[in-house]
C-alpha cells in the first residue's frame, strides 16, 4: 500500500520535536510495511497513493491553505485526518473516511457530529508524569511560539517568575520578542524529558 502523508505549514513528521516525536515514531513503524511519501501544501503528487493522511486541524478550511485542504477532501482516495486540534464545525470537517483524535474531548466532539473517529494519540506517561522537584517557576507555557497562543499575556502576568519553551517561527517573531521584553525565561523547543522537568518545577501549567 502507498500512503501519502500530507501536512500544512508545519514541521515534517520525521523530524524530531517536542510535540511530534510520537507521530514520527508511528510513521517509522508504518514505513516498515508500506510505502510512504511526504507532501507539504505545495505538492500535487499525493493523488498517486492509495491512502491520504492529512495532519492538520479542520479549521484550515477557513485559512490560507483552504485550497490544499479542500483538494484533499474532494479526492476519491481513502482519506484520514490526523486531527491536530482547533475548532470543529461539521461543514469544515466532513469529507474524510476516518478522524484520528488525541483526547476524550475530541472523541465527544466527533461523536456528536456523527463523524467516524478513533483514538490515535496520547501522552507518554512514562515521561510526562509528576515527580518531586523544587518549584522554580510560578508558571510554564510550553508551546510553539505563535501569536494566537498569546504568550504576550502570559509573560506580562508572570514576568521573571514564568518560563516559556517552544519552537521559534521565523515568520512570527513577536511572541519571542514579547516574552524577552517581559523578562520571562525563554527556552527553545526541548525534548520531552526536559519539558517534563520544567513542568514539575512549575506551580502552574498554562495551555
Amino acid at each position: 500500500m502507498t500512503i501519502s502523508f500530507c501536512w500544512i505549514n508545519g514541521t515534517k513528521p520525521r523530524e524530531s520535536g517536542q510535540w511530534n516525536d510520537g507521530l514520527a515514531a508511528a510513521m517509522r513503524i508504518i514505513e516498515k510495511e508500506h510505502t510512504v511519501t511526504y507532501h507539504d501544501q505545495y505538492s500535487t503528487t499525493w493523488e498517486d497513493s492509495d491512502v491520504i493522511l492529512l495532519w492538520e486541524a479542520t479549521c484550515t478550511n477557513q485559512g490560507q491553505y483552504a485550497d490544499f485542504y479542500n483538494a484533499i477532501r474532494r479526492s476519491s482516495k481513502k482519506k484520514i485526518l490526523l486531527f491536530a486540534g482547533g475548532p470543529i464545525e461539521y461543514l469544515d470537517a466532513v469529507g474524510f473516511d476516518l478522524y484520528l483524535v488525541e483526547s476524550e474531548i475530541n472523541e465527544k466532539e466527533f461523536e456528536a457530529l456523527g463523524l467516524p473517529w478513533m483514538r490515535a494519540f496520547g501522552v507518554n506517561d512514562e515521561v510526562m508524569r509528576p515527580f518531586k522537584q523544587v518549584k522554580v517557576f510560578d508558571g510554564i507555557f510550553p508551546a510553539t511560539c505563535a501569536s494566537w497562543k498569546r504568550l504576550d499575556l502570559f509573560s506580562q502576568a508572570l514576568g521573571s517568575k514564568g518560563v516559556v519553551c517552544g519552537r521559534y517561527q521565523e515568520n512570527d517573531r513577536m511572541p519571542f520578542e514579547h516574552v524577552k521584553n517581559n523578562c520571562t525565561l525563554l527556552l527553545p523547543e526541548l525534548k520531552q524529558e526536559a519539558v517534563a522537568a520544567l513542568l514539575n518545577a512549575s506551580y502552574v501549567h498554562v495551555n
